[in-house]
């Protein structure tokens, strides 16, 4: 469903004539991609922050080359 929104934004963007339709457009997309954020930030699985954390934990070392996480990093200091 949401490659086909993106399609659908995409053809409308492309299609719009002139400025204002275009804006138009990109209103419709934005408040789209904002209804979806509310949509998705209201979801609540039980246990799931336990099972994501357990899965942090038992991953802590980080990939070859890249620093742990929360370590300084000599850029930042």
């Amino acid at each position: 469903m949401a490659r086909e929104q993106a399609w659908e934004h995409a053809r409308q963007l492309a299609g719009a004539t002139g400025a204002q339709a275009r804006d138009r457009v990109v209103r419709r997309i934005e408040t789209n991609a904002a209804r979806w954020a509310r949509l998705l930030g209201t979801v609540r699985v039980p246990g799931y922050r336990a099972v994501r954390d357990t899965y942090c934990r038992t991953r802590t070392a980080p990939p070859t080359g890249l620093p742990a996480a929360g370590a300084a990093r000599p850029d930042r200091m």
